[in-house]
């Protein structure tokens, strides 16, 4: 699988020094661009199918624009680059919705520099938002990369040169211009089976009929029909190369002689000449136009007087209710100028008086702790418990002190007693 993502590389960068992210036009136009680059790579079966519920599909200013919101636009947007660098031949993993998208712009960043991409101007951050230029650049240039690494081999269409048979108004296809039909025939089919209309698979081949090629000569991608042949499994190129004609052009010549005056001879396909019918429908209108101008000229000429008339008439009358309504507009503006005036009194006198209120509550708060206090000492002054107890300590210590004299007095008898036996003793 290495070699293979090798050889895919080198293919889609054969110019990879010339490719860019950066848009040279408005956002919307290339998102344009790029839808039709996807339809191109059958991105509704390959892409939309491979989520449950299923991608919805692109519009054509999804990425351009703000769209639901930024999370989801986000991870459709990594998820859509993740499935293009594969397809491109890139290993690259697409990033989880809930992963780091700082992270994810640096690896997507980092994927498109392997890939040949010159670095951008912008930061990697400005795909975060999942919407804008920057987005829709990488796609785009995302896009470019998988067209040119899956058709690079793509050349320029041979055409044969046609004969006429012997009526000389049946133009007769050389083997060259068969095997060409043949082809177309083929890819019309695998065309229907992919489910491309009639009318977009006529615009997109008749255009590259006229220029003379199929995508290369310009430079652009192939047509559905090219792509839808190259992802042929080898079954369905083994039935597509069964079908292919191997009659001999003499034989067919000869048949076609046969069969020519029976046939219902149609003029040339106006597939192939879709521009062209839309060339002389625009003249026919020109001339039509052209032919009809000169009357509605006139008619708008007439409008056009009968409007300044009355424009007139407007600013006439205009001018003579501003001055009617002077005086009174010089009223309304001396009142108005003196209600502004009383207004800023008013104001200023709210402001006062808020400014006194407030001051009034705190004086208040003061006042009552102040009363609070008073009322605490009244009770206090007022309160006989401390002389009570006062009087009753008075009354036990005069007791104790008449005790306390009783054993004075005994002790003062004892002693003059054993004083007076002293004495006797010694005389």
């Amino acid at each position: 699988s290495g070699s293979c993502v090798n050889s895919h590389r080198a293919l889609a960068m054969g110019d990879a020094g010339a490719r860019s992210v950066e848009l040279t036009q408005e956002p919307e136009v290339a998102m344009e661009l790029v839808v039709e680059k996807l339809k191109l790579l059958h991105y509704e079966r390959d892409f939309l199918t491979t989520r449950r519920p299923a991608w919805p599909a692109l519009t054509r200013t999804y990425f351009a624009r703000p769209a639901g919101t930024a999370g989801e636009q986000f991870h459709y947007f990594t998820s859509l680059a993740a499935h293009l660098l594969r397809l491109a031949g890139s290993g690259f993993t697409a990033p989880a919705q809930f992963d780091d998208p700082n992270a994810a712009c640096a690896a997507i960043f980092a994927e498109l520099s392997q890939c040949g991409f010159a670095v951008p101007s912008f930061a990697a951050g400005k795909l975060k938002h999942g919407h804008g230029k920057e987005v829709v650049g990488v796609l785009s240039g995302l896009c470019d990369l998988v067209v040119a690494s899956q058709y690079a081999r793509w050349g320029l269409v041979e055409y044969g040169t046609e004969t006429t048979n012997s009526a000389g108004d049946v133009p007769v296809p050389t083997e060259v211009e068969e095997d060409d039909e043949s082809d177309e025939q083929m890819n019309r089919t695998y065309a229907s089976e992919d489910g491309i209309g009639d009318g977009v698979a006529t615009d997109e081949e008749s255009d590259d009929e006229e220029d003379g090629v199929y995508g290369a000569r310009s430079g652009g991608p192939p047509t559905p029909v090219a792509l839808r042949a190259d992802k042929q499994t080898a079954e369905e190129i083994e039935d597509a190369t069964a079908i292919v004609s191997q009659v001999d052009p003499g034989e067919w010549r000869l048949e076609l002689e046969r069969v020519a005056p029976q046939l219902k001879v149609l003029s040339v396909s106006s597939e192939t000449k879709d521009w062209r019918s839309h060339l002389e429908q625009a003249k026919r209108h020109a001339k039509r136009i052209n032919e009809t101008f000169p009357d509605v000229r006139r008619d708008l000429d007439v409008v056009t007087e009968g409007v300044t008339v009355q424009l007139q008439k407007i600013d006439q009358r205009e001018a003579f209710v501003n001055a009617e309504l002077e005086p009174l507009t010089q009223t309304y503006r001396v009142a108005k100028e003196n209600l502004a005036a009383t207004q800023r009194l008013y104001d200023q006198s709210a402001e006062t008086v808020a400014d006194l209120t407030n001051e009034l509550a705190r004086v208040g708060e003061k006042l009552e702790e102040v009363k609070h206090q008073a009322q605490a000492g009244a009770e206090q002054i007022a309160d006989a418990s401390p002389l009570q107890r006062l009087k009753t300590s008075v009354g036990a210590l005069r007791s104790e002190i008449g005790v306390m004299e009783i054993r004075i007095g005994v002790v003062s008898n004892a002693l003059l007693a054993m004083d007076a036996k002293r004495r006797d003793v010694v005389v």
